[in-house]
């Protein structure tokens, strides 16, 4: 945001704008919310502030209500007021002015309170720089100047110029909230990716295993498809060396079988041979 834009916006200027904002919301003041923007934007925007209300209300933060301040134009008008009735009630005859040495060195005498003001503001834009402001300095060393101002104006000075340490407190505050949250957000996450990587890890472990337990049944599956093969294969070579016994003992009995048929043709044509030759011999 402070690229696009060329200003530069603090945690508290963010914070204010966002305890305005949900006023407004909570106040139901549409018409201003709806001064910038399309009608998606101020849809969108009143979505956002309803989140963050529902965010509000679950951590117990209370919305501030914007305190009015005066603006810088109203300040130097009050402060021209003062001088203009400071140099009515003390004329300038009557003041009293001792005379400086030659070290001793002065602002212009024509300083008025609103030139003081003006300073102030430009050291309390400055406040973020560290060390003191050059113009609270001046006007703390300069007597010359408090003797042309009524007493007034000095607890005004005095309390703006106190501005410039509560702003630097408050600055360092916020800083300090600022990194106290970044801290408690990177060690949530950090909780959150060591319990993710745990997760992971524990997946990995199961995933394993399964694969593990995978492949010992499939080896397992294996290894009993391979020995009911190897027990097929034994009871198939057994039926065969049976079979080739049968068809062996079926041919030894054939072979025998016709032997014996063979003796005993020959032995009948042998018996027929003798009866003839007995008929022929008895014949003659």
């Amino acid at each position: 945001m402070n690229f696009p834009l060329g200003k530069v916006f603090s945690a508290r200027a963010l914070r204010e704008r966002l305890d305005l904002l949900l006023a407004q919301f909570i106040a139901n003041d549409r018409a201003s919310l709806r001064k910038s923007g399309t009608e998606e934007e101020y849809e969108e925007k009143e979505r956002l502030l309803q989140e963050i209300c529902s965010l509000a209300k679950d951590f117990g933060y209370k919305v501030k209500s914007r305190k009015a301040q005066s603006s810088v134009g109203q300040r130097v008008s009050a402060a021209v007021t003062r001088d203009t009735a400071a140099a009515t009630l003390v004329p300038t005859s009557q003041v009293a002015f001792e005379p400086l040495s030659a070290d001793a060195s002065c602002d212009d005498a024509s300083q008025s309170a609103a030139d003081l003001l003006e300073r102030i503001v430009q050291g309390t834009d400055i406040a973020a720089t560290p060390g003191p402001s050059d113009e609270t300095t001046t006007i703390a060393n300069n007597p010359w100047q408090e003797a042309s101002t009524n007493a007034d104006d000095r607890p005004d000075t005095e309390g703006a110029a106190q501005v410039v340490p509560r702003r630097r407190r408050a600055q360092a505050a916020t800083a300090s909230a600022d990194y106290e949250f970044i801290e408690k957000r990177w060690r949530h996450e950090r909780a959150l990716k060591e319990k993710e990587h745990a997760l992971e890890m524990e997946r990995l472990a199961v995933e394993k295993l399964r694969i593990e337990r995978k492949q010992q049944r499939s080896e397992k599956r294996h290894e009993l498809k391979r020995e009911r093969t190897e027990r097929e294969l034994q009871l198939r070579e057994r039926e065969m060396e049976i079979r080739e016994r049968q068809l062996q003992a079926q041919l030894d009995e054939a072979s025998q079988r016709e032997q014996l048929s063979r003796f005993h043709k020959a032995t009948q044509d042998a018996i027929l041979k003798i009866v003839e030759t007995i008929c022929e011999k008895l014949a003659k």
